[in-house]
């Protein structure tokens, strides 16, 4: 009986859990640890890539400060990463950075003869 077909299938199904149900289930993991440990005064990013920082934790939700006094209520899932203290702030501040820096780059623009 020749026994290389299944060898050659059992060989494709280790390689296939390698490459892609490990990994799957190491992020899974990692996720489930993140949602574990958060914690009030923690600041974070959404899957959506609003920072904020959690004010209060309720089962499955969780109330998120994106701004001064602007409270918005998400699910605990959609939260990717947390970040050090300061980090949001400095990514806002070197977009507005960016921001002022395209203005005056077409306020130049505009006053330049046709």
């Amino acid at each position: 009986m020749n026994y290389f077909p299944i060898l050659i299938l059992v060989a494709m199904l280790a390689v296939f859990w390698f490459i892609a149900i490990r990994p799957a289930r190491a992020r899974q993991a990692k996720q489930r640890d993140l949602i574990n440990q958060l914690r009030p005064g923690q600041e974070v990013m959404t899957t959506a890539g609003v920072f904020g920082t959690i004010k209060d934790i309720d089962g499955d939700t969780v109330q998120l400060e994106i701004a001064p006094g602007v409270v918005i209520k998400i699910v605990k899932l959609a939260i990717a990463e947390t970040k050090p203290e300061g980090l949001a702030e400095a990514h806002v501040a070197d977009l507005q950075a960016g921001i002022d820096t395209d203005a005056q780059s077409a306020e130049s623009d505009s006053t330049e003869p046709r």
